[in-house]
């Protein structure tokens, strides 16, 4: 990039903040993200997203607890339970599962990041936003950035309802992890998806920016560490969304989801950003960075997925 491009991409209101810029750089892909960005990260959502929300069986959610732990959620429902009131706002149904940490972080104001996902067809769009209001029924979203993201890595699945009259209502059982015990690593051995959950802090240290985003690849893509896991950082859009937020701060949420017995498995912990000299050897000669993430607690949503899943 010459001289004077950096400068009149400076120059600019940027769409990433000093984080993602910073990740950007070092990958060699600053243009190409802010060329990127301006055409497709809007501060509203195409009627095309809108459609697309309000016909979803499930949305991932990201939030930061009053401790500054972040947590990547699901959040089930009927095609329907998100509603699209205006193009700046998403409202969805309050079936927050009980033991989720969500439901304690949905205060007003607070900033929460959404990823919508179809794995039948692998579209998925992503927005950042803060709660505008919320009542016993339903919690309203304002939008602040909605873009969409490439299918890769996306394993397809079909995904049908296992008892769709009992969404909102039913009984979920919960454990809390206090270990990253073998069960949770074969768990995670095995993984082909799972959804990480990061977000940038204010001056003041308060969460400004959540963001949710999907990683997938085939089994035994994650390396396993004693007290953690290591993931290898494929390439993507180049926006460094995630990556970004971790430059800034290490404050992780991660979420596996067991698809052969509905289990939602929620971790919290911190990242440590890993360049191609620092990578594991397994990962040396196919990658240039990757990111450790370091268990701190976690918690197990027991059979809460009210779907079976099908390999397509």
């Amino acid at each position: 990039m010459t001289k004077q491009m950096q400068n009149d991409i400076n120059s600019i209101e940027s769409r990433f903040h000093h984080g993602e810029q910073q990740m950007q750089a070092r990958a060699g892909k600053r243009e190409q993200a802010e060329q990127i960005g301006a055409r497709f990260i809007r501060d509203y959502m195409p009627d095309q997203h809108r459609d697309f929300y309000q016909q979803l069986p499930f949305i991932a959610v990201g939030s930061v607890d009053s401790l500054g732990c972040v947590w990547a959620s699901i959040v089930c429902g009927q095609p329907g339970f998100v509603q699209s009131p205006t193009s700046t706002t998403l409202a969805l149904a309050q079936t927050i599962f009980a033991d989720d940490p969500l439901k304690a972080n949905l205060t007003v104001g607070a900033p929460l990041g959404f990823l919508g996902i179809e794995l039948e067809t692998r579209r998925r769009n992503r927005i950042n936003g803060w709660l505008e209001w919320q009542s016993q029924r339903y919690f309203q979203v304002k939008v602040e950035h909605a873009f969409g993201n490439c299918p890769k890595y996306i394993k397809r699945r079909q995904v049908r309802f296992t008892n769709p009259d009992n969404l909102g209502n039913q009984v979920i059982s919960s454990n809390v992890i206090s270990e990253f015990n073998q069960t949770l690593q074969q768990l995670i051995a095995g993984a082909e998806t799972f959804f990480v959950a990061s977000y940038l802090k204010n001056e003041q240290g308060e969460a400004k920016s959540v963001d949710i985003s999907h990683r997938g690849g085939d089994p035994g893509f994650i390396a396993l560490e004693d007290n953690g896991f290591v993931v290898p950082d494929f390439p993507g859009n180049n926006h460094f969304n995630t990556l970004g937020n971790f430059l800034l701060n290490p404050n992780a949420g991660v979420t596996f989801v067991d698809f052969t017995n509905g289990d939602i498995v929620m971790l919290s912990g911190r990242v440590a950003i890993l360049e191609k000299s620092q990578l594991p050897s397994a990962f040396t000669d196919n990658y240039r960075r990757a990111w450790r993430f370091t268990f701190e607690q976690g918690i197990v949503l027991n059979k809460a997925m009210p779907f079976t899943f099908e390999n397509i």
